[in-house]
């Protein structure tokens, strides 16, 4: 009997895997300071209380975790997760970047912020629609069924 290997992880995939790791770890960090923060942070003029902070850094931080190490794993469903994850991710951004707009700390660039916004989610679709990517998860998960 052949063993089957798995075949080859397409590069773009590699790079988007390793971006949702990054990620998620800011995101824990994130977590992480705003626990050890919490006293300061609850003396500043945020309209969230850190609470927040810590639960959606731990929630998105996890699910970052998963997704990427799903894409680094060529598991199939990591292009979904990823999808959704990409897509909770920045609708939490936004959620939370109007939450702060009440706030005197707020003085980010808009424009920018939409822009970058655009662009990670048309890469993150990009990357995921493609022939190679779609393969990718396809030929390993087909693999694993026969054995």
């Amino acid at each position: 009997m052949w063993l089957a290997l798995p075949e080859r992880r397409p590069a773009s995939v590699t790079w988007l895997a390793a971006f949702v790791l990054i990620i998620a770890m800011g995101q824990l960090g994130r977590a992480l300071f705003a626990w050890r923060q919490m006293a300061f942070l609850g003396d500043l003029a945020f309209s969230l209380p850190p609470a927040v902070w810590i639960l959606s850094g731990v929630l998105l931080g996890a699910g970052g975790l998963a997704a990427g190490t799903g894409l680094w794993l060529g598991r199939r469903w990591a292009a979904g997760l990823t999808a959704a994850g990409a897509v909770a991710f920045v609708a939490y951004a936004w959620l939370e970047r109007l939450a702060l707009s009440a706030s005197p700390l707020a003085g980010t660039n808009t424009a920018f912020a939409l822009a970058a916004t655009l662009i990670i989610l048309t890469w993150v679709a990009w990357i995921l629609t493609r022939p190679q990517a779609r393969s990718f998860f396809g030929a390993n998960h087909e693999r694993k069924q026969q054995n």
